[in-house]
């Protein structure tokens, strides 16, 4: 999927790529390679988990979320709930003000979302947005809105969520947070990529890529490029989209993270099928199924990148079924026994 695959042999080129890859990895210690892989992903949480532990000044209650935080972002889910429950219970007679209650409704809001317990998740992101604005803390509220507005994309409203990512553009200036800021650019050109606004979603996210650029944070620009890959293919420039794509799947693969390049791969499958050429989309499809397999993809992914790769050697393949199974791709890490179905004939 790199560069250069409309003028050479596809399977020349899968070869090629992987001695190239082989070689650099070959240069640079395992340590290294993943020290880098975690150093953005570091930089992306680090402002915020602080932010959310400044304030308390109990130690025990600090503790607690502290504890919470971290199973959080282990995927303990349970654990990190009982550990907010614990600290509710303990200092429900305590000294401690509506404030600190709030960062623990925030974080008990982040890990809903994550189990897909919606219509929990935003009450709470909303209720904790509301006391964060009462006391005056605008960085809390403004991450506690750009939750609730992410609630809200992932609901399917667009709108909803486009205006309040819209309206924190202000507050994240005024708080001199470009970080935020970034992200704030590049999740309402996402917005408006969705509701078909290509030239509006075009501007901010290239607005987004530069200070990205400038913060010094490459996987998150990585991701403004491909949502401004996929804008471009959605609006027809098959070309220009399929060179922007290519360049982010080499990066996501150099940097070893398989699940974007897959991602990024079924979406060029998808263009590549828009604009008939099924032959190339099938070796990408089967060089997919190959490294979810030696990255120990789940079966039902597996089952789905499979079912694909059949339909394009048979001749059935349509771009309407490379999104289907890209988007169950995407959702499947997060729900639980979520099984790959066909889309209705």
């Amino acid at each position: 999927m790199a560069r250069g695959w409309e003028s050479k042999d596809v399977e020349s080129q899968i070869e090629e790529r992987e001695s190239v890859r082989a070689a650099k990895l070959k240069e640079r210690p395992p340590e290294e390679i993943a020290l880098e892989r975690k150093r953005e992903s570091l930089l992306l949480t680090r402002t915020r988990l602080v932010a959310e532990l400044e304030a308390t000044s109990n130690p025990r209650y600090r503790a607690l979320k502290e504890q919470a935080l971290a199973l959080k972002f282990l995927g303990r889910y349970p654990e990190a709930l009982s550990s907010l429950d614990q600290a509710e219970n303990t200092f429900a007679k305590a000294s401690i003000s509506d404030f600190d209650l709030a960062i623990v409704a925030f974080l008990r809001a982040m890990i809903f979302r994550d189990l897909q317990r919606v219509s929990e998740a935003l009450v709470l992101a909303q209720k904790s947005a509301a006391i964060f604005g009462q006391f005056g803390h605008q960085r809390r509220f403004m991450h506690a809105r750009i939750l609730e507005a992410a609630i809200l994309y992932s609901s399917g409203d667009l709108r909803s969520a486009k205006n309040i990512w819209t309206e924190l553009l202000t507050v994240a200036k005024a708080e001199n947070d470009t970080r935020t800021l970034a992200s704030l650019m590049n999740n309402i050109g996402l917005c408006l990529v969705d509701l078909g606004d290509s030239s509006a979603a075009a501007s901010y996210l290239m607005q987004a890529i530069a200070l990205f650029k400038d913060l010094g944070l490459t996987t998150a620009s990585l991701q403004s490029h491909w949502t401004l890959g996929r804008m471009l293919i959605t609006s027809q420039k098959y070309n220009e989209g399929l060179t922007r794509l290519r360049s982010v799947h080499e990066q996501y693969e150099l940097m070893e993270m398989s699940g974007e390049a897959g991602l990024v791969a079924l979406d060029i499958v998808e263009a590549l099928l828009a604009t008939s050429r099924a032959e190339e989309a099938a070796v990408i499809c089967r060089y997919l199924v190959e490294q979810f397999t030696r990255c120990g993809m789940s079966s039902n992914v597996l089952t789905a990148v499979s079912y694909l790769r059949e339909a394009l050697v048979s001749g059935k393949a349509s771009p309407t079924l490379a999104k289907h199974v890209r988007n169950y791709v995407a959702e499947a890490p997060h729900k639980q026994e979520f099984v790959f179905l066909p889309p209705a004939e």
